[in-house]
């Protein structure tokens, strides 16, 4: 069996090739915004605060937050950050993950779809 190369982190050209100069920006931004306990905490309270009022601040939060995070909401846009990754030689894991189930519906909804992720992934 062949081992894959995995991404050198100390070479930061290499390890981040696949992000465009805009993203970098962004998330250096956003990580820079996460050293302050204090901003974040105004922040998460700002965002819930929007949130409940029914505000328009999703597309805000997928547009930063979650890009940086997340590879998709759907199986088939998480294959194409997963596409978009392997041009450059970087593997990535699909973890399906959802929060505040609390039905047996809701239960069987999350296993058929961990289901549906462990057949992409194979």
């Amino acid at each position: 069996m062949e081992l894959k190369k995995f991404v050198d982190f100390d070479n930061l050209t290499n390890a981040f090739a696949a992000r465009t100069d805009e993203a970098l920006k962004q998330a250096h931004f956003i990580f820079s915004t996460m050293q302050s306990p204090g901003l974040v905490k105004v922040g998460m309270a700002l965002t819930k605060w929007s949130l409940n009022l029914g505000l328009p601040v999703k597309g805000i939060i997928r547009k930063t937050i979650f890009n940086l995070f997340c590879g998709g909401e759907t199986l088939d846009g998480c294959q194409r950050a997963t596409n978009e990754l392997a041009a450059f030689g970087i593997g990535a894991i699909f973890d399906y993950s959802v929060e505040g189930e609390k039905t047996e519906e809701g239960f069987d909804g999350s296993a058929q779809e961990i289901m549906r992720t462990i057949d992409r992934a194979s």
